[in-house]
């Protein structure tokens, strides 16, 4: 008799991957990232599966169709897990770095004003 490979993989232990995304709303801007659970099985019927979960609940695949948490648009941006940060963190540095030029510009007019 022999086993076909559909047969085989019915028998198949699910597999867990961990997976993190970063979103872009290209309606209101807002970004997130978010990691999921991502468990691949075969059910009796052999048939390849996917069950996606977020912080230990059930949900639809992030890659599907994701929705904005903030205005709940749904032209919706999939990037690399990391992006967003990477993001922040620049806007964050360049920020206090603007504040920092601003300050000193700021203290040095009121000294030579004094003067």
């Amino acid at each position: 008799m022999t086993i076909t490979h559909e047969a085989r993989l019915r028998g198949t232990p699910a597999q867990t991957v961990h997976e993190a995304y970063a979103f872009t709303c290209l309606s209101c801007g807002h970004s997130w990232e978010q990691r999921y659970d991502i468990r691949h099985y075969r059910d009796g019927a052999g048939i390849h599966r996917v069950q996606c979960t977020a912080n230990g609940e059930p949900i639809a695949s992030p890659l599907t169709r994701p929705v904005c948490k903030k205005c709940e648009g749904t032209v919706v941006r999939i990037l690399r897990a990391g992006t967003v940060a990477s993001a922040h963190a620049a806007e964050d540095h360049h920020r206090v770095k603007a504040l920092h030029t601003g300050l000193g510009h700021n203290l040095l007019g009121l000294l030579t004003g004094l003067s």
